[in-house]
């Protein structure tokens, strides 16, 4: 069972992809070149930055109710979960397998979009 589900805006870019990202979550943001891999992206997305909060023992914000979120007509809003615990066991696995490869990945993931994303809607 998912540890966290926060809502998540898909919004469509003028290239053809989709940016996503987490009104409850701030710098939380990552993009697909479909809707498919933008919703792969934004599980991964949401886990990483959730897993690196409870490492450093940062606050956790709770998350919104997708009704209290205005979204523009052309986005879609929809729940993304994930278990963090996974995760961390998922992330160590892969880090011991090959450690400088997989941390440059993990850096472009977190880099991704931010030219691209616009101003997060307002809560109601």
């Amino acid at each position: 069972m998912p540890k966290y589900v926060y809502p998540a805006i898909f919004e469509p870019n003028e290239l053809g992809g989709i940016c996503v990202f987490f009104p409850d979550l701030e710098n939380v943001f990552t993009q697909g070149e479909d809707l498919p891999r933008a919703m792969e992206m934004a599980e991964d997305v949401l886990c990483l930055m959730l897993y690196n909060m409870e490492k450093n023992r940062e606050n956790i914000p709770k998350a919104s109710k997708m009704s209290d979120i205005k979204v523009k007509e052309e986005n879609i809003i929809n729940l993304v979960a994930c278990d963090t615990q996974f995760y961390k066991n998922y992330f160590e696995l892969l880090m011991c397998k090959n450690p400088g490869k997989n941390r440059k990945k993990a850096q472009a993931r977190r880099n991704c979009c931010r030219m691209s994303l616009r101003e997060q809607p307002a809560r109601a």
